[in-house]
């Protein structure tokens, strides 16, 4: 790896830094190399800079308070043929000791990896955006307070492209109370992709974005939903664009022709549906060659694993895997049901995992093997999903989209990724066994009106009925 390799000596003190590097065409990530001076802007040759950490050569990316003086940005020294963006590795967070010059965080590198088989790059982990959207106040749908404003969600995104987190997941859906209950016309309401679009604009050509459209699935919705998304945005085209849920009177076949006319237009370039069943996803690629599927996978919700999974191997198709540490069941030990929130969506949504008996037993049994690895539970939960990802999809890739809009969250959560990679079978196991997949069998991960809506009960039109109906 690349981080055993790096210098942990500091010339000069630094309490945080963060960079991105491209590699050249003739360095492999996987080979030992020297450490070169930081490349400074405005520079005609390599120059030391006083007070920054020696880095490998051919760098690109943002420091901050690197000893006495802040670089902006370092620019890439021509070593090399460049080398597109797709090829850029992540090192996140090295924190110094001031009086020892200490390495005392793990580098974490994050890759740009194909996301199913039609051609999407993307991080290999993504950022789910509810938290920022979906709000009660300056709180989101689990209680936690966040940064809303325009300020805190473009330093949000700044920090997520500076930790190699790219792939921002986000839907037209995800609106505050005031657009839900007043409309968007009313002055206070706000969308997560209207708060987006000034921190999108800030950081332009280094993030992935997407966004859902949901039902209904007809054509003219579909088409008029993406043209307001991509305003919304201040985008002129959105990298992947899925169906948040399948219409059951709409034939998925008339929802991918919609997707079609849109990439014929460059309004977008890759496709995805949510939490569809074997049967849509299959017709759903017959029309539109599906990038991935979206869907919730974590060690309280697996029932995916027996028919989505393998169709999606079989396929070729990515998932893209949401409330990926059980809505934050899985990363903390203290939550107690009886305590939160009328609105905490745990409770009005009537998530099954969350009120089953013993519960909490089942994620205290995985909080001891977390310790025995000096990580947390949610860290471990989300390197158990990346393992389980990468084996049973066979190349087809899976992205991990944990939400929130806590930059310093997000931060500790890209630990997972590196983590993942030396996790061991053994170890693998050890995990299914704190949090048996039979101790979540048949629970309901939505109540109400919200379950209707899962692949497990998803039906839709064919387009034979659909048409006859018509006459």
């Amino acid at each position: 790896m690349l981080s055993d390799n790096l210098s942990k000596k500091f010339h000069g003190v630094g309490q945080r830094i963060v960079l991105r590097l491209w590699p050249q065409s003739q360095l492999l990530l996987d080979k030992r190399y020297p450490i070169g001076p930081v490349h400074c802007p405005g520079l005609s040759q390599p120059k030391q800079h006083r007070g920054a950490l020696n880095v490998v050569v051919g760098i690109l990316g943002v420091a901050r308070t690197v000893g006495r003086s802040t670089i902006d940005e370092l620019m890439p020294w021509n070593y090399g043929p460049k080398t597109k963006a797709t090829d850029a590795y992540c090192i996140n967070e090295i924190n110094c000791d001031r009086a020892n010059t200490k390495l005392l965080g793990e580098l974490t590198m994050l890759k740009q990896l194909p996301l199913g088989k039609q051609g999407f790059i993307t991080s290999e982990q993504g950022i789910g955006m509810m938290s920022i959207g979906i709000t009660v106040g300056k709180k989101d749908l689990y209680g936690k307070k966040n940064d809303i404003t325009v300020n805190g969600v473009s330093t949000l995104i700044r920090r997520c492209t500076d930790a190699g987190v790219t792939h921002f997941d986000t839907a037209q859906a995800y609106k505050n109370l005031w657009s839900m209950f007043i409309g968007s016309w009313f002055f206070l309401a706000s969308s997560s992709e209207q708060k987006m679009k000034p921190g999108l604009a800030n950081t332009k050509g280094k993030w992935q974005i997407a966004t859902k459209v949901p039902p209904p699935g007809g054509k003219a919705h579909v088409k008029e939903a993406c043209y307001q998304s991509c305003k919304d945005l201040g985008v002129e085209c959105i990298d992947l664009y899925y169906l948040h849920r399948i219409d059951s009177k709409v034939p998925i076949e008339v929802t991918m022709e919609a997707m079609n006319e849109l990439i014929a237009e460059g309004k977008i370039k890759y496709v995805g549906i949510s939490e569809a069943s074997v049967s849509t996803i299959r017709r759903a690629h017959a029309v539109c060659p599906l990038t991935c599927v979206q869907m919730e996978w974590s060690l309280y919700a697996r029932d995916l694993e027996d028919e989505i999974v393998p169709i999606c191997a079989e396929l070729g198709i990515g998932i893209v895997a949401y409330a990926p540490m059980g809505r934050g069941m899985l990363a903390d030990t203290s939550l107690n049901l009886s305590k939160m929130g009328f609105m905490d969506f745990r409770k009005m949504g009537k998530v099954g995992y969350a009120s089953k008996d013993g519960e909490r037993r089942l994620v205290k049994a995985l909080e001891k093997f977390a310790k025995v690895k000096g990580v947390t539970t949610a860290i471990l939960s989300l390197a158990w999903l990346h393992k389980k990802g990468r084996d049973a999809l066979k190349g087809a890739g899976i992205v991990p989209i944990p939400g929130t809009g806590n930059p310093a969250h997000m931060e500790e959560n890209v630990k997972a990724v590196s983590l993942s990679y030396s996790l061991t079978d053994k170890d693998i196991q050890v995990i299914e066994d704190c949090i048996p997949r039979e101790a979540m069998k048949d629970v309901a991960r939505y109540g109400g009106s919200f379950a209707k809506d899962v692949f497990s009960v998803e039906k839709n039109i064919s387009l034979t009925d659909w048409e006859n109906n018509k006459k």
